[in-house]
């Protein structure tokens, strides 16, 4: 069951999060329960490479990313 959480941050940090959701084609709960979720993973756990690129890219390798990671599955089940 998902609960909300509310935090407190500066106005930048909260367009530049929401702006980089955008472009990655996810939301700000998504980016926010990743980095959560990474920070009590275990150290062996070994996230997919594609997300991995996804949530710790500063900018999208290209200008469509939902057309890059679409492409990166259809590599992985090729």
């Amino acid at each position: 069951m998902d609960k909300k959480l509310t935090l407190k941050l500066s106005e930048d940090v909260i367009e530049n999060v929401k702006r980089y959701a955008e472009t990655h084609g996810t939301s700000v709960s998504k980016l926010a329960e990743a980095f959560f979720e990474s920070l009590y993973a275990p150290q062996d756990l070994e996230l997919d490479e594609d997300l991995k690129r996804i949530i710790l890219s500063p900018a999208p390798a290209t200008e469509n990313p939902r057309e890059e990671y679409r492409e990166a599955v259809m590599r992985r089940y090729q």
